[in-house]
């Protein structure tokens, strides 16, 4: 028996604590804490290409879905406190590469400003993000990484996996 999912995401832009400017860190973190206080698991599910919102032929955002889950639980939370931080850095980590990866944009989310976002399905509580770059930002090396991060009130940081997107440069 076979189960196929299908995700839908909406279309509604998301706000970014983006700066523009180009940055470098490792996409890999050595210290990937496997729960906070508050959940287990954070979970990226992401649409398998690149957008093109404004129709120049040029991908310009990246459409994703963030679940929270709680000890014990097979199913999405609401995240009621703490913030939640994606980073989408260019291409992706090949074997043992320890060259840092460039920053291609940061965006960090309150609980209070995740609640727009957030919709309940048969997999519980997510919360639906797109994530825009700038042209001047864009990818270059054809690939894109992924990651969440999930701190709760006492600092404690919980991240999700690596995710790669092809951009179809």
């Amino acid at each position: 028996m076979s189960c196929v999912v299908c995700v839908v995401l909406s279309g509604c832009e998301t706000t970014s604590s983006n700066n523009g400017k180009s940055q470098t860190v490792a996409a890999v973190n050595t210290e990937m804490p496997h729960r906070t206080s508050d959940f287990a698991e954070l979970n990226l599910l992401q649409m398998p290409y690149a957008l093109d919102l404004d129709k120049d032929l040029i991908a310009d955002a990246i459409a994703i879905q963030v679940f929270a889950v709680k000890p014990g639980k097979a199913k999405g939370s609401d995240i009621v406190h703490g913030e939640l931080k994606i980073t989408l850095f260019d291409g992706f980590r090949k074997g043992e590469q320890t060259d840092p990866l460039r920053i291609i944009g940061q965006w960090t989310y309150t609980a209070k400003d995740l609640k727009p976002f957030a919709q309940t399905s048969l997999l519980g509580v997510s919360y639906h993000l797109l994530l825009r770059w700038n042209k001047e930002n864009a990818p270059k090396e054809g690939k894109v990484t992924l990651r969440a991060r999930y701190t709760d009130p006492q600092g404690r940081v919980l991240y999700s996996s690596d995710n790669i997107v092809p951009v179809g440069l």
